[in-house]
């Protein structure tokens, strides 16, 4: 009975599958003083609870607000908004399925405060020594790959193209 057990906690469990959480970004071009969402979503299978480490650059962006949201239902950071980098968690009333497919976990917002482009904010976990997705059934965690946003904050908006229907072949593209 112990062996049939065992056999059924392995299988139950999420250790080999292969999970991700995605990082998008409302706009990926925000401009100097607007606020912009990063929305996280996940396929990582059998778990309630997560624990990512959140990094930005405080000279580029400043955090403003997060939520969880369905079916996550607990959003918690746990630190002064400005401390970076940082632990942020969520919960959900019970475990995601073992084949889940891809759902909401979370939103954050953020301010761009200066010009810049990259991974100007990042989420990762640790290996689960202190953040990471753990299995619902063994407690194991769950190795996941975290796909960023890259974002490019600007001083003054996008390039306005400028055309006439006359002869575009010697239309320019003007910065407003």
């Amino acid at each position: 009975p112990r062996s049939i057990l065992a056999l059924f906690a392995l299988l139950a469990s999420s250790v080999g599958v292969a999970a991700t959480v995605t990082i998008t970004a409302s706009t990926p071009t925000p401009t100097v003083g607007e606020t912009f969402t990063m929305t996280l979503t996940g396929d990582v299978p059998n778990t309630f609870a997560g624990s990512v480490r959140l990094t930005f650059d405080p000279t580029k962006v400043a955090y403003i607000s997060g939520a969880a949201l369905l079916p996550w239902n607990v959003y918690v950071k746990n630190s002064a908004d400005g401390d970076t980098p940082t632990q942020i968690d969520f919960e959900a009333p019970s475990a995601t399925p073992a084949n889940p497919s891809v759902y909401d976990i979370g939103v954050l917002t953020f301010q761009a405060l200066a010009q810049g482009s990259g991974e100007l904010v990042t989420f990762d976990d640790d290996g689960g020594i202190f953040f990471g997705f753990f299995d619902a059934v063994s407690a194991d965690y769950i190795p996941v790959t975290y796909i960023q946003a890259n974002i490019v904050i600007t001083v003054n908006g996008p390039a306005i193209t400028v055309t006439d229907s006359e002869a575009p072949t010697d239309d320019l593209l003007v910065p407003f």
